[in-house]
């Protein structure tokens, strides 16, 4: 007699029976943020590397780094704004003006990793740095922020006393 485990009879009657999914693992629903403010409606470029390359992430992948930006940034960058130092924001401009430029998915995460002042000429403190991420969800928060960037009305864009 032929012995087979529970999880290999449970697989073999929703073969036998028609009710089998091959469907990959449950995705993220994209929030409406996502969709309706940083128009992802179908899988978009996200610059990865200062030479211009991309990748593509989906609406649940950016929707999945909106969350963790929620859960580890957003109390000091509400809507892409510094609280500590409002002049330097998360906008796609000053992203490109810090040095290193932190306009493109690696650059960000090794800012994340190991975070310096925006001149690059000393340790911030004011991130987290390290390793309170996964690989995969720092490039997942990166790739929400520099979308929100690039497309969020008013993202980083406190209004400042007299200007």
């Amino acid at each position: 007699m032929v012995r087979i485990g529970l999880l290999q009879a449970g697989a073999l009657l929703l073969l036998v029976t028609g009710c089998a999914s091959l469907s990959a693992p449950t995705q993220t629903k994209p929030d409406r943020y996502v969709l309706q403010y940083l128009l992802v409606q179908r899988p978009v470029d996200i610059v990865v590397s200062p030479k211009g390359q991309t990748a593509l992430f989906t609406a649940g992948q950016i929707t999945e780094g909106k969350a963790l930006f929620e859960n580890n940034c957003k109390i000091c960058h509400v809507g892409g704004n510094t609280l500590q130092n409002p002049a330097i924001s998360l906008s796609i401009l000053d992203l490109k003006q810090a040095t290193p430029p932190r306009d493109n998915l690696e650059a960000l995460t090794a800012f994340i990793k190991a975070p310096k002042t925006y001149d690059g000429k000393g340790l911030s403190s004011t991130c987290r740095g390290a390793d309170f991420l996964t690989a995969e969800e720092l490039d997942k928060l990166a790739a929400f922020v520099l979308r929100a960037a690039e497309r969020a009305k008013g993202w980083g864009t406190i209004p400042q006393p007299g200007k």
